[in-house]
């Protein structure tokens, strides 16, 4: 079968990448139909979508600038080279999973907060 530049360039060939589960079609139409989906909850919700990111954004920069005057909380920048160069990423310690699971339990009783408030009779 002879394919025309168009088609290779949507990557349409006749040599499927065998991780490749579904093909450029499916792939296409499932972020389509995810995009579309997402769009409508956000419409819909928009409100609450707003209140729970404001809620989340609050507790990490609390927890951040308290772990600033504390310490023990490893840098986003020493994260990211670690997983994007060949260096190790850094080691994780006790200190930084007891500020992560402190920003869940601020971030969840800010939001448990906004519903109680504002889905009450």
């Amino acid at each position: 079968m002879i394919m025309n530049s168009g088609a290779i360039a949507l990557g349409i060939t006749d040599n499927q990448d065998p991780e490749d589960l579904f093909g450029p079609w499916v792939s296409a139409l499932l972020l389509i139909v995810g995009g579309e989906v997402g769009i409508y909850l956000g419409v819909k919700y928009s409100l609450a979508i707003h209140y729970i990111s404001i809620a989340y954004f609050s507790s990490y920069f609390l927890v951040r600038g308290i772990s600033i005057w504390l310490g023990g909380f490893t840098s986003e920048a020493d994260l990211l080279i670690g997983l994007f160069t060949e260096n190790d990423t850094p080691f994780l310690t006790w200190s930084h999973a007891i500020y992560s699971i402190l920003i869940l339990l601020l971030w969840a009783g800010m939001a448990y907060s906004y519903f109680k408030k504002n889905t009450s009779p």
